[in-house]
């Protein structure tokens, strides 16, 4: 396995990282791993009947990238449901305007390694204000990596808190 990971490695790749002609209105969103992961919670929430930056929301993202929800499925079983961002904007974008949704980030822990990093940050969602009925809490799992001079999302893997899966203490501290 490591001989053929250093072998891709020394291989171009098939589908390289387009490098835009000119410079993205959303460049300051992809200069850090912070700034994405702020970028990331900030375009997703908005009040009622606030349209999303769909454009600034796809720009995060390798062109690779996917998104997975992780839940149980109709028999209980733990399952990953992958998403493409354009399949994640179709699906959820017109609820959150709808409904008004905000995204708080409660905790964060990041781990890297030269250009890969892995944040837990742990999130409590909210209906219509970030006052409102709190919905949900949970924890994002991002993957980034530095390409091309930016930061990318590869993937964001989340799962919300049940009473089977509770938030540990850990991933509610600072």
């Amino acid at each position: 396995m490591l001989l053929a990971a250093v072998g891709y490695a020394q291989t171009p790749a098939t589908t390289p990282t387009p490098t835009p002609a000119t410079p993205s209105p959303y460049a300051a969103d992809t200069e850090s791993p912070d700034a994405l992961i702020a970028a990331l919670y900030g375009v997703i929430s908005g009040p009622v009947g606030q349209a999303r930056d769909w454009d600034r929301f796809r720009n995060l993202f390798h062109p690779k990238g996917h998104l997975m929800a992780v839940a149980p499925n109709k028999d209980g079983v733990y399952q990953a449901y992958y998403l493409t961002p354009d399949d994640y904007i179709a699906r959820s974008g017109p609820r959150l305007v709808e409904l008004g949704f905000h995204e708080i980030e409660l905790a964060r822990t990041t781990d890297s390694y030269g250009p890969i990093v892995q944040v837990f940050t742990t999130y409590q969602a909210y209906a219509g204000s970030p006052s409102g009925e709190r919905i949900a809490r949970g924890i994002n799992s991002v993957q980034l990596v530095q390409e091309q001079g930016r930061w990318w999302i590869l993937s964001i893997a989340w799962h919300g808190e049940t009473p089977a899966t509770p938030l540990p203490e850990k991933y509610l501290k600072h």
